[in-house]
């Protein structure tokens, strides 16, 4: 079961953006998945509730979550000489 009342959780780790993000425990059949910034009924691994409460299910742990991909991508670059 999932509930939220007034959540807002800071995601700029992974979307970059400056205001915290009001979460809603419906869902939201219209987003693309890639698209973290849009996801308001999911809650992601490293980001921090500023205000409100909330629960919810567990989807993924690990490499598996939004920040373990973000992790394995950076893993995967080759990382040569800047040009600095």
């Amino acid at each position: 079961m999932t509930r939220a009342r007034t959540l807002r959780i800071n995601e700029a780790a992974l979307t970059g953006e400056s205001e915290p993000a009001e979460k809603v425990p419906e869902p939201l059949p219209d987003v693309p998945e890639g698209v973290l910034a849009d996801q308001r009924n999911i809650a992601f691994n490293g980001t921090a509730v500023v205000y409100g409460r909330g629960a919810g299910l567990v989807l993924a742990t690990g490499m598996s979550t939004a920040l373990g991909r973000v992790a394995e991508l950076l893993q995967e670059h080759a990382g040569g000489q800047t040009p600095l």
